[in-house]
């Protein structure tokens, strides 16, 4: 099995990709870092190949409408 982790180098994700490959199944670490960004999609295609499952723990801003994050727009009305 392969696993791709959307944040696997932060807290949560590191944690959980070490008990993965404790358990013997191939992780893929994706974000920024990795050159992989989950919200443009710039890398994504490649870093799937083969990937069973995907996991999401990611800390990254909600967005609106119009594509601005909360806490910008948060800035924005003050």
């Amino acid at each position: 099995m392969k696993v791709f982790i959307a944040g696997g180098r932060g807290r949560v994700g590191s944690r959980l990709a070490d008990n993965l490959e404790a358990k013997g199944i191939e992780v893929v670490s994706g974000g920024l870092e990795d050159g992989i960004d989950v919200i443009s999609g710039k890398g994504l295609s490649e870093a799937l190949v083969g990937v069973d499952t995907i996991v999401n723990v990611l800390n990254t801003p909600r967005f609106d409408a119009e594509g601005r994050s909360r806490s910008s727009r948060a800035r924005s009305t003050t």
